[in-house]
């Protein structure tokens, strides 16, 4: 398994990082989705104990984690909200008011803010910090699922321990069976 991750490490760089785009909005979103999707595929990782689906969209990603019950739909939904958004920044050339207008109308969708006080989103805040703290929020989520599911895996794989390499199939009568020819 895994080394364990050292998320205060990871937000600590994370922070670096967005110090040095300080007020470029299109690099900050970009970056903290980033932050995200990388929570999400560490934790697929560590439930898995395999890279593979690293390489699967996120809208797939979430599903799973969904039917798995690690992660709520509502969550699903406005991750889901999340990247759409750093989908319009990331691929128009300019940052106009009807995206500014569509980014906001998507924020008022998210059930993140909704089941929020009222002093976790003030009424004033950019965009920018909008975003930033629902993507703390929810890795402040996944971090929490990650140990939670870390720790279990410290106790159980979901690895056969029987690893079937050199096997048979042999046929009495009708019936047809498998048989190892070694045992670890």
């Amino acid at each position: 398994m895994k080394e364990k991750l050292d998320i205060g490490k990871i937000r600590k760089e994370m922070l670096a990082e967005l110090e040095q785009v300080k007020g470029a909005l299109r690099a900050e979103i970009i970056l903290l989705q980033a932050n995200v999707e990388f929570m999400i595929d560490e934790i697929f990782e560590l439930l898995l104990e395999n890279s593979v689906l690293r390489r699967r969209n996120l809208n797939q990603k979430l599903e799973i984690l969904n039917d798995l019950d690690w992660l709520p739909l509502d969550f699903v939904d406005d991750v889901k909200k999340l990247a759409e958004i750093r989908g319009w920044l990331a691929h128009n050339k300019t940052i106009n008011g009807e995206i500014t207008e569509n980014i906001q109308q998507k924020f008022k969708q998210m059930k993140i803010i909704q089941n929020s006080d009222k002093d976790v989103f003030p009424e004033r805040s950019s965009i920018q910090m909008i975003f930033k703290t629902i993507c703390e929020l929810y890795i402040a989520y996944f971090t929490m699922v990650y140990y939670q599911l870390y720790d279990w895996k410290e106790k159980s794989s979901l690895k056969n321990p029987l690893k079937i390499d050199n096997y048979h199939f042999s046929k009495k009568g009708e019936t047809i069976n498998f048989e190892l020819d070694t045992l670890p």
